[in-house]
């Protein structure tokens, strides 16, 4: 299965958008068997889903699945999720949602990132990406 999962929390603009929208496109038509990982935590991956939901309508001949990971809080107290280290590599980081990150992140083959958010979370997700050498790229910088 070619996994592909998105980070991001704020919002795109149209032109940004039109390029998820073609990444999207691209990837149904080109892999087989494909799972997009979505968060559904903000507005980008809002627009995310929008973009998978019009796909589907329009790409009917081609199949793939749209999971969507619940981040928030949840009773699942078990340890099944990678430490996350912090810059020095030292401490460790508890916040559920950043494991549950690490999860999405390590089940993908490639990872999409809107990196005109500098929230903590997707720059902390980035530095794992970059830590583990999983291939990921920039909606904002793709062509």
């Amino acid at each position: 299965m070619f996994t592909v999962s998105f980070f991001g929390s704020k919002s795109i603009d149209e032109k940004t958008k039109n390029k998820l929208k073609k990444l999207i496109y691209n990837t149904i038509t080109e892999e087989k068997n494909i799972e997009f990982l979505v968060t559904c935590d903000g507005d980008f991956d809002a627009i995310v889903l929008q973009c998978l939901k019009e796909a589907k309508k329009e790409l009917i001949y081609h199949a793939f699945y749209i999971t969507c990971v619940l981040t928030s809080k949840s009773n699942n107290s078990s340890n099944e999720f990678s430490v996350f280290y912090d810059d020095a590599n030292a401490t460790f980081q508890k916040d559920e949602k950043l494991q549950k990150a690490i999860n999405i992140i390590n089940r993908s083959c490639i990872c999409v990132f809107n990196l005109d958010d500098n929230s903590d979370y997707v720059q902390k997700a980035l530095r794992y990406v970059k830590e583990i050498d999983k291939p990921y790229l920039n909606i904002s910088d793709w062509a």
